[in-house]
């Protein structure tokens, strides 16, 4: 009898309901009905701010959740990872140029999740003019075939390129280049002309402008569209050769201020 009313005792003091002759069980915290329960959340600690330029390609984002052993999972430009105990950091590395959302999730062991909680941001790593791949990474699985823009960004009164594209021939395979949107609507006369060396690994690409007014492009906009095949696993890159060259309308040298290749990654 004493021991029945020690638990007692005991439960009144914690606020919790016990009579004589029962167990003492405390509420659980992780149950919905409980009126006491807080749902899941999650909170961003480290990343951009809402509508901040990043002149990073690589950020690290961190969360906190309001419980211990949660499970997490985020998305990154609405691509969800599976859930995951305890993780609450994560590097994303190779980041497009343009605008970019991270969201993140918390969930109890219950399975309730909380609500998506995410941040808007920008990135401008690269400083025109420059010759850069987009996407700067791509993931594939073997013998798929995908596309690559390749990009004449931040450049102005551009009216033609020569550029020289390296890759590894034994590991993907170039199935097309095709011209893009970088002289389209400029009024003038465009060429584009490829010469492909599959057993060098190299792409040599050619394109101009020329028309009354000496026609010119401002602004980033794809040169070129590659069509890639990945051959076999591993990892790759498709090279930018230094030899490049953008050209304003007298034909004069416009310096390419950087170059951003392709990394391309079998799954």
């Amino acid at each position: 009898m004493n021991r029945q009313i020690a638990a007692c005792l005991s439960a009144i003091f914690f606020s919790l309901a016990c009579e004589v002759g029962e167990d003492f069980i405390p509420d659980n915290t992780l149950d919905p009905s409980n009126p006491d329960y807080i749902p899941p959340q999650v909170t961003i600690t480290a990343s951009p701010t809402e509508g901040q330029i990043v002149s990073s390609a690589q950020i690290t984002f961190t969360w906190e959740g309001n419980s211990d052993e949660m499970s997490y999972r985020y998305s990154f430009d609405d691509i969800w990872t599976n859930w995951q105990e305890n993780v609450k950091s994560v590097t994303i590395k190779h980041i497009d140029e343009g605008s970019h959302q991270f969201s993140v999730k918390s969930s109890y062991i219950n399975g309730d999740s909380s609500e998506a909680v995410s941040v808007n941001f920008s990135v401008d790593a690269v400083e025109g003019p420059s010759l850069i791949f987009n996407p700067r990474y791509k993931k594939s699985a073997v013998g798929q075939t995908f596309q690559l823009s390749l990009i004449a960004e931040e450049v102005t009164n551009l009216s033609g390129a020569e550029v020289t594209l390296t890759y590894d021939a034994e590991t993907i395979e170039i199935m097309d280049v095709l011209q893009g949107q970088l002289f389209k609507n400029l009024g003038g006369d465009i060429i584009f002309i490829t010469d492909h060396s599959p057993s060098m690994g190299k792409v040599v690409i050619s394109t101009a402008v020329w028309g009354a007014g000496e026609p010119a492009a401002s602004g980033s906009k794809s040169l070129a569209e590659i069509q890639v095949k990945l051959k076999k696993a591993g990892n790759t890159t498709i090279g930018i050769d230094a030899s490049s060259k953008f050209r304003d309308p007298n034909n004069k040298t416009i310096d390419i201020m950087q170059i951003v290749e392709a990394i391309v990654e079998s799954e």
